[in-house]
C-alpha cells in the first residue's frame, strides 16, 4: 500500500529558493502535494488551510514578517502544525529561539539535498531535527514557551505586556503585533498605554529602553 501523501508549504519570499525547494521535496517517497507562498500574513488569514498542512518550511528573514513572527502568531492560534525553520545562517541562538518558539526543525539553506530532505523527512515522523554537526551545541527547550528574558524586578508586567513589549523593540507596528499576537489594534493599544504607564514614559523608544532597563527584554 502506499505510503499517504503529505501537504507541505514552503514560506519564503524567494521565489526561486522556493521553487528549487519544491523540487526537493518532490523526491519525498510520500510525494507530498507543495504550495509555496511569499507573504506570511496572507497565509494567517485562512486558518483553517493553515492547519491542513503536515508541514510547514518558513524562512528566517522575511520582509513582511520574520519567521520568528510566524512561528509565534500561529502559537498564539493555537495551530500545531509541525514547522521547519530554514535560514542563510547558523546562529546557534537564532535555531535555540526558533526552538523555544515552537519550531521542531531548523535546516540551512546551504544544506546538501540528502540533508534537507532527512531533516524534512524527521520531523514528519514526529521528531525535531537539527543537522548533525550543530546538536551537541544547541541547548533543547524542554517546553515551547515563548522566548521573553524576564525576571524578577521591581516591575510586575503580564505575559501578554511583555510580548508586547518585545514586538516594540523588535520594531514592528501595532498593526503587525495584532497579527503576530492574534489580538485586536484596540487592545495592543490598551497594552502600550499601561506600559506607557508603568514605566512613566510618553513614546515607545522610552517605553523599550525601560523594559531593557529593567532586563525585561535584551537590548
Amino acid at each position: 500500500m502506499p505510503s499517504t501523501s503529505h501537504q507541505i508549504l514552503i514560506l519564503d519570499d524567494h521565489r526561486l529558493f522556493a521553487d528549487g525547494l519544491s523540487m526537493i521535496l518532490a523526491k519525498l517517497a510520500t510525494k507530498p502535494t507543495i504550495k509555496t507562498e511569499t507573504n506570511p500574513q496572507r497565509v494567517l488569514e485562512d486558518e483553517f488551510e493553515l492547519k491542513s498542512y503536515d508541514l510547514i518550511l518558513v524562512d528566517l528573514q522575511m520582509p513582511r514578517m520574520s519567521g520568528f513572527d510566524f512561528l509565534q502568531a500561529i502559537s498564539k492560534r493555537k495551530i500545531t502544525v509541525p514547522t521547519i525553520l530554514v535560514s542563510s545562517t547558523e546562529n546557534r541562538s537564532d535555531i535555540e529561539k526558533a526552538l523555544k518558539l515552537g519550531a521542531q526543525g531548523f535546516i540551512p539553506k546551504n544544506s546538501p539535498t540528502h540533508d534537507m530532505l532527512t531533516g524534512i523527512q524527521t520531523v514528519l515522523n514526529g521528531k525535531k531535527y537539527v543537522p548533525e554537526h550543530l546538536v551537541g551545541s544547541i541547548n533543547w527547550p524542554t517546553t515551547n514557551a515563548v522566548v521573553n528574558n524576564t525576571n524578577p524586578s521591581q516591575v510586575c508586567l503580564s505575559p501578554r505586556q511583555i510580548e508586547v513589549l518585545h514586538l516594540m523593540h523588535t520594531g514592528h507596528s501595532n498593526t503587525q503585533i495584532a497579527t503576530i499576537l492574534d489580538i485586536s489594534e484596540s487592545t495592543v493599544k490598551g497594552h502600550i498605554s499601561s506600559l506607557f504607564k508603568t514605566f512613566n514614559v510618553k513614546n515607545r523608544t522610552a517605553c523599550v529602553r525601560a523594559g531593557i532597563e529593567n532586563q525585561l527584554i535584551e537590548h
